[in-house]
């Protein structure tokens, strides 16, 4: 009590003075709050973004480095790696196991997502830029095809709606260095299937229907029409 008496017969004899003492402290505290949030959300958010990933599609994930803005929603992931769920490798033939496990590499992927959102167990997403290293797709059966069951995953957390509840991507960039195709399925001759170097670029999207078209199409034409096949499951209901 005589701090806060002393405190204000300051306050009466300087009060300029106390004033900008109170402002700067204040600004002090709320720098000190703000840099707590900062690293707080940034620790949770790195666990979120792996754990949403692996308990929607069941395909488990490591990454080099994780980061995500608390105050913009940037989100810049670096050596992203993807692998299969244990039933394309015990379900494989034996000849075929090596390397069955792998499925996506992606060298550094930036994305501007709904960073509220992310606490609830989504990912809203405004903006994506993907340099994949590399797509493995797997096809054991015609039941079993890892491409489209990630994907499937996927749609159950992943949205592209804007602040309107309308479809919306600012920018959606993806490159991929390299992508194979083996197909195991029992009526198939172990068929191998590879692209190089694809590239797609397009911004200010608001029609999921046409970028499904596009990309289709492009996959197509850069004789990576498994990808193609693989994005069958996408609908523009839920894309």
């Amino acid at each position: 009590m005589r701090a806060i008496f002393g405190f204000l017969r300051l306050g009466r004899r300087e009060p300029f003075g106390c004033f900008f003492s109170t402002l700067i402290s204040a600004t002090l505290i709320s720098a000190l709050m703000a840099g707590i949030v900062y690293v707080v959300y940034m620790l949770i958010a790195v666990s979120y973004v792996k754990n949403i990933i692996t308990s929607s599609t069941g395909f488990p994930v490591s990454a080099q480095n994780i980061y995500v803005n608390v105050f913009t929603g940037y989100c810049e992931i670096d050596g992203l790696n993807i692998t299969n769920p244990t039933v394309y490798e015990s379900n494989a033939p034996k000849k075929n196991v090596e390397n069955i496990n792998r499925f996506l590499h992606i060298q550094k992927l930036k994305l501007e997502i709904s960073q509220w959102q992310l606490l609830k167990g989504k990912l809203a997403i405004s903006s994506v830029d993907a340099n994949i290293t590399y797509l493995n797709c797997v096809r054991i059966s015609n039941s079993i095809y890892n491409l489209p069951e990630f994907i499937m995953g996927l749609k159950k957390v992943v949205d592209f709606s804007n602040d309107e509840n309308k479809f919306y991507l600012k920018n959606f960039n993806l490159f991929i260095a390299k992508a194979n195709y083996i197909d195991l399925s029992p009526k198939s001759d172990s068929m191998v299937w590879n692209t190089k170097d694809f590239s797609f670029k397009k911004s200010d999207i608001i029609n999921p229907e046409s970028l499904l078209k596009e990309l289709k199409s492009t996959f197509n034409s850069t004789n990576a029409p498994f990808i193609a096949s693989g994005l069958k499951v996408l609908s523009t209901t839920n894309f």
